[in-house]
């Protein structure tokens, strides 16, 4: 059952950067109506982050959020960060009572999720970071496991930020070393204004088409551009 083996240990609190309600933009996704739950901190520091500002969160507790969540009136639930899975004990309490939910969780691959949240989690949309991130891409090899249960992983997608057709070698790379079907790999254009995205995706669309991989576009970017909170 989903909710077995679960035993609520009383009501922690969450450091929340911010709630809000948008437009999924990205991934399989793309296009439908969510509550975004953005929570505070990484253990990552990409130099191209449109969400720096995650850094700064006030700690919530889980009724808190949840209210704040339901009062959307939209059941798909966004857990993006940041890394949410830094914080993934509260958030198995916060999927269990949000049993009537879609639940979708973006992450970096850096932490396996815990036994208890799995079943929890329709979506896993999966973004390790490339060398244009600034961070080197070779902490995925020695979180070999991590990317193996999400290749395995039925709800997951592999969601790679490209700048330059150079970023295509190491995902190629990617795609050969932990055998990942390509309709599992999403390239995405760098872009945190409406000009870098309308500049960057026709190139990217271009790669995504020769090497049969999947497009995905940043709505929230082309709608809004740079605006918090959409």
């Amino acid at each position: 059952m989903r909710f077995e083996g679960y035993k609520n240990k009383g009501e922690g609190k969450m450091k929340v950067c911010e709630i809000f309600s948008s437009i999924q933009g990205e991934g399989v996704t793309c296009g439908r109506p969510a509550v975004f739950l953005r929570l505070a901190g990484c253990n990552l520091n990409c130099k191209w982050c449109d969400t720096k500002y995650h850094i700064h969160g006030k700690d919530l507790t889980s009724s808190q959020v949840i209210s704040s969540i339901k009062k959307f009136n939209i059941s798909h639930l966004v857990v993006t960060g940041g890394e949410p899975l830094l914080q993934q004990r509260e958030l198995i309490n916060l999927a269990h009572n949000l049993s009537d939910f879609i639940i979708e969780i973006e992450t970096n691959s850096t932490i396996m999720p815990d036994t208890l949240l799995r079943d929890y989690v329709n979506y896993w949309n999966v973004s390790p970071k490339l060398s244009n991130s600034g961070d080197s891409p070779d902490y995925l090899y020695t979180h070999w496991e991590i990317v193996n249960f999400f290749k395995e992983n039925k709800n997951s997608i592999f969601k790679f930020v490209v700048e330059k057709e150079k970023d295509l070698e190491e995902i190629i790379q990617f795609e050969k070393v932990f055998n990942i079907p390509k309709e599992k790999i999403f390239l995405m254009p760098q872009a945190r204004t409406k000009y870098e995205l309308s500049k960057n995706i026709p190139k990217v669309a271009k790669w995504a088409l020769e090497n049969k991989f999947n497009l995905s576009n940043r709505m929230q970017v082309q709608i809004w551009g740079t605006k918090r909170g959409v």
